[in-house]
């Protein structure tokens, strides 16, 4: 999955990015023939299953080998060909027909269809599954990786899966070792017996490596020898020794509880739940920093981790879900460190609610998406005006990635029932409300035109439906000094962007290692023209009705975050320019302001904000002080309450209903809406000449009539 290949896949369900695309392709073995590839005819998976015959000769001889171990069936020829072909398959993988589409299942997706009978039966085969066991190979192959994290929604299976994938790397290796831990160690407890054991025990002989049967098997499985004929099989054991002492155990929820041990697999449950300990700890001593060194060998990863989890317990610092959330933002596959490596080493992976709900799935293993997510939404809208559930219900159901840390609204700085209503209306829409674009100068000329791309797989510009309007955009004046040209903003009396930059190091006495997200909102103004003359009481009549204002709404969004600093600058740049207006820019992060001035672009930087009884200044941007904080607070809050229904972009949504004014840093979506508003208020730093003849203000009269 991770060393390329001439067959390629994308990922269509699950998601690897968190800033960034995530793991964009995982490499497939080479297409066999049609005639090679399985289950043609029926077009979707189908579990193997020994002939009835053949398993009633299979269960004789294996009776008859506890009595007389040299006993040897008359039909044993056909025994082993059946057996050893199901063996090939749960050791090479296979590729089968799912509806029309050759598909590849890896070896362990194999066997854990085949072979792993649960409490709920053998496992259906689900391309949520297949993708998963995808991202587990890739983490598995990839050098740099000690691992992964799966957040998805609470039943999904992700537990029954983590077990069979301990399970089968352990009992098939030599000298393998393999601990779990979960939220406590009661549950961890239980996880075991139930979700390996049970099923460890159901495994047809040719597949079970033989096991300490003196052992109680509450707290530990311990294998002393490979299945029978697995050299057969193609497991070669190095020094010829039937004993290869592999092992799984289980252990408390403690920090300690793995210190100093050497581990080859590793998966902890729940880890966004733990209360006991901390699972991952600024200073060093959580779970995750106890165990991570388990699995090395010097500089190289020896061992393999994963977990899956949903969260709770946000409200308890440094614990269960706060704790959790920091381990995730340090998982991010576009966030690597000069080693090739994320912070905490490990990749996230997250299946949407509506990719993952139990119930919808077609009979091919393809998610009933719009069915799912229209089930989950009436879900919520039950639970209106009841916010302490409401919050519980979508942490556990997410549909997106930002709301598997949602938080509830009770605490909201704003107003929640406005921005609950509109994530509905973002997510029923059938139409996308936004669009990706990439921008660019024409003919590769900066500082020419600006012009624009779709691009539906990474485009880093986000834009309303309507937008660009061919005729509010490149309104850049030229001016001429000397030999110099300098560049001028002409449309700043209609568009205001805010922009938060981005945050190299963690501030000072924040516990937090995840860098922000650099984001740029963008806004028509209010223009009274087209809106209307607005007062009190027609605000508040359109805000009953929900009036769709065609001014004083965003347009645009950038939020993503590319590696070269200059890259993002300049790609704030092009924006300033296709919309002909300035950036009211955080100053503490000045490298962008330096940035401006150094392409003769300084005028597209606004001035600092000050307030109505503040002299003005000419200083570049503002810094972001709690006096100013509470200044853009106030005003979303105006807005958020009376034109919030107007909001197409789900993150700046999301992060409003979750915005501590107390702690603005990682909420960057709000914090550049809020430097958004506050140049709305602003006059621009450009005054564009108005050549209008007096007459233009004059009523005309015909037949003594206003006419125009």
């Amino acid at each position: 999955m991770y060393k390329e290949t001439n067959n390629p896949y994308s990922f269509q369900y699950i998601v690897t990015g968190i800033t960034g695309p995530g793991i964009e392709q995982v490499y497939l073995p080479e297409k066999p023939k049609e005639e090679d590839i399985y289950f043609k005819q029926e077009n979707k998976w189908k579990r193997p299953v020994m002939p009835a015959q053949l398993k009633k000769w299979s269960k004789e001889w294996h009776a008859q080998k506890v009595i007389d171990k040299n006993y040897v069936h008359a039909q044993a020829e056909k025994i082993i060909e059946w057996e050893n072909w199901h063996w090939r398959l749960t050791r090479k993988g296979m590729w089968i027909w799912v509806r029309g589409v050759p598909t590849y299942l890896t070896p362990f997706y194999v066997w854990y269809l085949t072979v792993w009978k649960t409490y709920f039966g053998f496992p259906i085969y689900r391309e949520t599954d297949k993708e998963l066991t995808y991202f587990l190979d890739y983490c598995c192959e990839d050098p740099n990786c000690y691992g992964g994290l799966v957040n998805t929604i609470r039943r999904y299976g992700k537990s029954s899966i983590f077990a069979a994938w301990i399970t089968y790397r352990t009992m098939y290796a030599f000298n393998h070792t393999a601990g779990m831990q979960g939220q406590k160690l009661t549950k961890v407890k239980k996880f075991f017996q139930k979700m390996i054991v049970k099923p460890f025990l159901k495994l047809p002989h040719y597949m079970q490596s033989k096991f300490d049967t003196t052992s109680t098997h509450k707290e530990e499985l311990r294998f002393d020898r490979l299945p029978d004929r697995a050299k057969n099989r193609e497991i070669v054991d190095e020094d010829d020794d039937d004993t290869f002492e592999s092992v799984i155990d289980f252990r408390a929820s403690g920090t300690d509880e793995y210190d100093g041990e050497v581990l080859d697999s590793y998966i902890i449950e729940e880890p966004g739940k733990i209360t006991e300990s901390s699972i991952y700890s600024e200073e060093g001593d959580g779970i995750w920093d106890v165990v991570k060194p388990c699995l090395e060998v010097g500089p190289r990863i020896r061992g393999k981790a994963f977990a899956g989890t949903t969260v709770e317990f946000l409200n308890i610092a440094d614990r269960g879900g706060s704790a959790y959330r920091e381990l995730f933002y340090d998982s991010d596959f576009n966030q690597k460190q000069a080693d090739g490596r994320t912070k905490s080493g490990l990749y996230t992976c997250f299946i949407p609610g509506d990719c993952a709900f139990h119930g919808f799935v077609d009979e091919y293993g393809h998610p009933m998406r719009m069915e799912a997510r229209a089930t989950i939404l009436q879900k919520r809208e039950s639970y209106k005006g009841r916010a302490t559930k409401l919050a519980g219900y979508i942490r556990r159901f997410p549909i997106s990635m930002m709301e598997i840390f949602y938080v509830n609204p009770e605490a909201c700085s704003f107003d929640s029932e406005v921005l609950q209503e509109n994530l509905t209306r973002i997510d029923q829409s059938v139409v996308p409300l936004t669009t990706p674009l990439d921008l660019f100068w024409e003919n590769n000329i900066p500082y020419t035109k600006v012009l624009w791309r779709h691009n539906n797989k990474n485009g880093w510009l986000h834009i309303a439906n309507g937008w660009p309007d061919m005729e509010q955009c490149n309104k850049v004046n030229k001016l001429h000094v000397g030999d110099k040209v300098f560049y001028q903003p002409m449309n700043d009396e209609k568009i205001a962007i805010g922009f938060d930059p981005i945050q190299h190091r963690t501030p000072k006495g924040r516990k937090t290692s995840r860098e922000s997200r650099p984001v740029a909102m963008v806004k028509l103004k209010y223009d009274s023209s087209i809106d209307g003359i607005m007062d009190d009481e027609l605000e508040r009549q359109r805000r009953v009705e929900k009036y769709p204002y065609k001014t004083n709404r965003y347009i645009a969004m950038m939020h993503t975050r590319p590696n070269d600093p200059n890259l993002l600058y300049e790609r704030l740049l092009m924006l300033c320019w296709l919309m002909g207006c300035s950036a009211h820019i955080e100053s503490q992060k000045g490298a962008v302001i330096n940035y401006f001035y150094e392409k003769n672009c300084g005028d597209f930087v606004m001035a600092k904000y000050t307030a109505a009884n503040e002299a003005p200044s000419d200083s570049d941007g503002t810094a972001s002080t709690p006096r100013l904080i509470e200044e853009y607070v106030n005003e979303l809050d105006h807005y958020i309450t009376n034109y919030g229904h107007t909001m197409d972009f789900r993150e700046q949504v999301e992060d409003a209903l979750i915005f501590d004014p107390n702690d603005p840093t990682p909420h960057d979506y709000t914090v550049a809406s809020g430097f958004c508003e506050l140049a709305c208020k602003m006059k621009p730093r450009v005054k564009v000449p108005d050549y209008r003849d007096v007459s233009d203000f004059m009523p005309i009269y015909r037949n003594g009539k206003i006419v125009g």
